[in-house]
Protein backbone atom coordinates (compact mmCIF):
# COMPACT_ATOMS: atom_id res chain seq x y z
CA UNK A 1 0.00 0.00 0.00
CA UNK A 2 2.82 2.69 0.50
CA UNK A 3 4.65 1.94 -2.71
CA UNK A 4 1.10 2.54 -4.42
CA UNK A 5 1.13 6.15 -2.50
CA UNK A 6 4.87 6.52 -3.13
CA UNK A 7 4.77 5.97 -6.32
CA UNK A 8 1.69 8.32 -7.33
CA UNK A 9 3.87 11.07 -4.95
CA UNK A 10 6.91 10.84 -7.06
CA UNK A 11 4.85 10.46 -10.07
CA UNK A 12 2.90 14.02 -9.00
CA UNK A 13 6.36 15.29 -8.47
CA UNK A 14 7.82 14.44 -11.66
CA UNK A 15 5.37 15.90 -13.86
CA UNK A 16 5.09 19.43 -11.11
CA UNK A 17 9.01 19.64 -12.48
CA UNK A 18 8.56 18.38 -15.95
CA UNK A 19 5.02 21.46 -16.28
CA UNK A 20 7.84 24.28 -14.48
CA UNK A 21 10.34 23.30 -17.14
CA UNK A 22 7.98 23.44 -19.66
CA UNK A 23 7.10 26.66 -18.28
CA UNK A 24 10.06 28.20 -17.85
CA UNK A 25 11.22 27.12 -21.61
CA UNK A 26 7.80 28.80 -23.41
CA UNK A 27 9.09 31.99 -21.30
CA UNK A 28 12.44 32.22 -21.71
CA UNK A 29 11.71 32.13 -25.92
CA UNK A 30 9.08 34.68 -25.44
CA UNK A 31 11.44 36.77 -23.99
CA UNK A 32 14.26 36.01 -26.80
CA UNK A 33 11.75 36.78 -29.33
CA UNK A 34 11.03 40.00 -27.88
CA UNK A 35 14.32 40.83 -27.51
CA UNK A 36 14.68 40.37 -30.85
CA UNK A 37 12.02 42.32 -32.33
CA UNK A 38 13.07 44.94 -30.19
CA UNK A 39 16.55 45.19 -31.10
CA UNK A 40 15.05 44.90 -34.81
CA UNK A 41 13.18 47.95 -34.50
CA UNK A 42 16.04 50.02 -32.14
CA UNK A 43 18.66 49.63 -35.02
CA UNK A 44 16.75 49.71 -38.07
CA UNK A 45 18.28 53.63 -38.73
CA UNK A 46 21.65 51.81 -38.04
CA UNK A 47 20.72 49.09 -40.69
CA UNK A 48 19.64 51.69 -43.15
CA UNK A 49 22.43 54.16 -42.61
CA UNK A 50 25.16 51.18 -42.82
CA UNK A 51 23.37 49.74 -46.20
CA UNK A 52 23.52 53.40 -47.56
CA UNK A 53 27.15 53.39 -47.01
CA UNK A 54 27.68 50.07 -48.13
CA UNK A 55 29.64 51.61 -51.94
CA UNK A 56 30.86 47.46 -52.06
CA UNK A 57 28.86 45.60 -51.89
CA UNK A 58 30.01 44.26 -48.70
CA UNK A 59 26.57 43.76 -46.54
CA UNK A 60 25.06 42.07 -49.48
CA UNK A 61 27.58 39.86 -49.80
CA UNK A 62 27.97 38.84 -45.97
CA UNK A 63 24.04 38.20 -45.79
CA UNK A 64 24.07 36.20 -49.20
CA UNK A 65 26.99 34.06 -47.20
CA UNK A 66 25.40 33.52 -44.46
CA UNK A 67 21.88 32.62 -46.27
CA UNK A 68 23.67 30.18 -48.26
CA UNK A 69 25.35 28.74 -44.64
CA UNK A 70 22.09 28.49 -43.10
CA UNK A 71 20.49 26.77 -46.05
CA UNK A 72 23.75 24.02 -45.82
CA UNK A 73 22.96 23.66 -42.24
CA UNK A 74 19.66 23.03 -42.56
CA UNK A 75 19.59 20.78 -45.71
CA UNK A 76 22.15 18.52 -43.20
CA UNK A 77 19.52 18.70 -40.31
CA UNK A 78 21.97 19.98 -38.29
CA UNK A 79 21.80 22.58 -35.50
CA UNK A 80 24.55 25.98 -35.44
CA UNK A 81 27.06 26.24 -32.83
CA UNK A 82 25.49 28.16 -30.08
CA UNK A 83 26.46 31.74 -30.20
CA UNK A 84 28.12 32.87 -27.23
CA UNK A 85 26.05 36.11 -25.00
CA UNK A 86 28.63 38.64 -25.65
CA UNK A 87 28.08 38.01 -29.38
CA UNK A 88 24.50 37.80 -29.12
CA UNK A 89 23.61 41.33 -27.93
CA UNK A 90 26.42 43.10 -29.50
CA UNK A 91 24.74 45.61 -31.07
CA UNK A 92 27.58 46.92 -33.84
CA UNK A 93 27.99 43.39 -34.67
CA UNK A 94 26.51 43.43 -38.50
CA UNK A 95 29.21 46.12 -38.70
CA UNK A 96 32.37 44.61 -38.25
CA UNK A 97 32.90 44.66 -42.13
CA UNK A 98 32.84 48.17 -42.44
CA UNK A 99 36.41 49.49 -41.51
Amino acid sequence: MQTIISEIAFTFVDDAVALASGFASVARDIAAEMLSSARARLLAPVDRLARICDVGGVLAAREAATLRRRHRATSWQSRPAPRRWRDRFNIFRGLHDLT
